[in-house]
């Protein structure tokens, strides 16, 4: 289902709404609850799960009692604000667990803070099986779960599910290991896992089994065969998280794992070691951190140690986050300079005579294709794939700036897909061929190329492509044939679809040309100027300059309408300034 991500920010509470929680736990006056709601809201910052427990702690202590005589509790002011509380308020937890739990059921709750928020009780009695087969006893082990579900520290969810109440409980939890010993403990807790997990199951845990066996990077560092697991493990799961668009997640993993490669890498981890530092370029990228992704492809394009093959993804890299760097003219020189190595040229501006003389070329070589003997011919391998990676990437720099050779790289790749095979860069160029021919008046012909490309992408499971090659088609194609209505939702899809894999700038255009046609097609400003409001954020924290210049117009333009401008006919205001476009 295709919806926006609702962002709810949880902040303390006001000393007066401390108040009326306290007198309503109590059942008594805001008045009567004045001064003992001040001093709570002192000592627990507002925090709404630690004013119950501080309730609960001054009841343990015979402080705050109920009072049969008069059926209300009674409390002594001047005692409770003598309760001493830290300024971190998890050591209140810390104190009860200590003082209210048994050993045994205190290592459960180390254990499970290790974990996770949320974890397994069949994790838990694993690694307990391991560190100690007699509390590892499964009778046990529930037993203490349901002890520590009595004391308020845990809830269960589901069969076999449990979870911290709250995680600050989590925190108190994890604090009772000693600070000496927490890091080997956790990276302990990741072998057991991942030495006990088949490796059909290790995908539903590798986040976790990654961050435990983290802590110990300082315990294994002379350790290259441990070490050079580890580093494969963190770009799994590296690659795993830019797969659902947790960028910043992806890069801590990437940054471990080459933390953890040897001492000459490039020599005894070459493949190993091009793939960590190609992928964390790309993960810096995805998040618009230019800077850092500049460092990392530091390290593998003056590489002479490097095959120059093995430059071209992060060439690409680079060539992709100059789209939204607004570098283009930079670009197109690194990509024209690329391509000369394969011998392909590109004119700096195309007449329309070579346009025309290239369109025939092309139709030529796809006279006695058929759709289904393109969909289903060959893959393109070697050179003329890594020269495609190339062309895919240029076409993107040239559409705004070069327009009149974006249809001559298209045409080229059109030509390559038939005569060598097709690969996942086939599939931009085939719908762009689909837009030349609509444009021609050959509305039919077009459309058929760029259902051909989508069918293309799912038959060579081209993920990463899809943002790009259904934006193409549903901008300059479906539109022949589709009511403008339903172009909207599709536009969100392939916003989510390149934030799930990654494909940033085309998700960020994806998202503002849903907005541009929600305006087209009559969508309630107050509604739509939400959405602009939302996305324009996005591009901000994503550094997506290009993108947010495209929407700025449209945004103030809302604005202007519904009247949050000073002067309605002049595009300043809070999206833009118009002298500064």
């Amino acid at each position: 289902q295709d919806s926006g991500i609702t962002r709810i920010g949880l902040r303390n509470l006001e000393p007066k709404s401390v108040n009326e929680l306290v007198a309503d736990l109590l059942r008594l006056t805001t008045n009567e609850t004045k001064r003992l709601s001040r001093t709570i809201h002192q000592k627990t910052h507002g925090n709404a799960y630690f004013v119950i427990e501080f309730l609960k702690s001054l009841n343990e202590k015979g402080i705050l009692n109920y009072c049969l005589t008069d059926f209300e509790w009674k409390w002594d002011d001047d005692e409770v604000s003598r309760v001493h509380v830290t300024k971190n308020v998890a050591d209140l937890l810390v104190e009860k667990m200590r003082d209210a739990l048994s050993p045994e059921i205190s290592i459960i709750l180390q254990v499970a803070s290790c974990l996770g928020s949320s974890f397994d009780a069949s994790m838990l009695k694993l690694i307990l099986r391991k560190f100690d087969p007699d509390s590892g006893d499964e009778h046990r082990v529930e037993k203490r779960l349901n002890k520590c579900i009595e004391e308020g520290f845990l809830a269960k969810n589901g069969e076999a599910k449990y979870h911290f109440v709250h995680d600050q409980v989590q925190d108190a939890s994890l604090s009772l290991i000693s600070q000496e010993s927490v890091d080997l403990i956790q990276y302990r807790m990741g072998e057991v896992l991942l030495d006990n997990t088949p490796e059909s199951e290790l995908n539903n845990i590798l986040f976790l089994v990654t961050e435990l066996l983290n802590h110990g990077i300082e315990i294994v560092a002379e350790d290259d065969k441990r070490c050079d697991i580890m580093s494969q493990l963190n770009l799994r799961a590296g690659k795993r998280a830019m797969m659902t668009s947790a960028f910043d997640l992806a890069t801590t993993y990437l940054e471990s794992g080459i933390r953890m490669l040897g001492q000459n890498p490039w020599r005894y981890q070459y493949e190993l070691s091009l793939e960590l530092f190609s992928t964390a370029a790309e993960a810096e990228c995805c998040k618009g951190n230019t800077r850092r992704m500049q460092k990392y492809l530091d390290f593998l394009l003056p590489n002479e140690a490097i095959q120059f093959q093995d430059k071209i993804r992060p060439y690409s890299t680079l060539i992709y986050s100059m789209c939204f760097q607004v570098k283009a003219h930079e670009a197109i020189n690194i990509a024209f300079g690329i391509l000369s190595k394969f011998s392909v040229y590109f004119p700096p501006k195309a007449s329309k005579l070579v346009l025309l003389k290239n369109l025939a070329k092309t139709k030529h070589v796809l006279r006695g294709e058929t759709m289904d003997s393109i969909l289903y011919s060959q893959e393109m391998k070697g050179e003329k794939l890594h020269a495609m990676m190339i062309m895919d990437k240029l076409i993107d720099v040239t559409y705004c700036t070069r327009p009149s050779i974006v249809p001559l790289i298209s045409f080229k790749m059109v030509r390559w897909s038939v005569r060598y095979g097709v690969s996942k860069y086939s599939t931009p160029a085939f719908v762009l061929f689909g837009v030349v021919l609509c444009g021609l008046g050959d509305i039919q012909g077009g459309n058929q190329y760029g259902k051909l490309a989508i069918s293309l992408l799912k038959r060579l499971n081209a993920r990463d492509m899809e943002s790009k090659v259904h934006y193409i088609y549903d901008t300059f194609l479906s539109h022949w044939i589709q009511p403008a209505h339903s172009a909207q939702k599709k536009f969100l899809h392939n916003y989510n679809t390149g934030m799930q894999t990654g494909d940033v700038s085309y998700a960020m255009v994806s998202a503002k040309t849903a907005c541009t046609h929600a305006l087209h097609v009559g969508c309630p400003l107050p509604l739509l100027e939400s959405d602009m409001r939302y996305y324009g954020g996005q591009f901000k924290e994503y550094r997506q300059a290009k993108a947010f210049g495209y929407l700025a117009p449209s945004w103030q333009f809302v604005l202007n309408m519904m009247g949050w401008s000073e002067n309605p006919v002049v595009l300043t205001g809070e999206a833009m300034v118009q002298d500064d476009f």
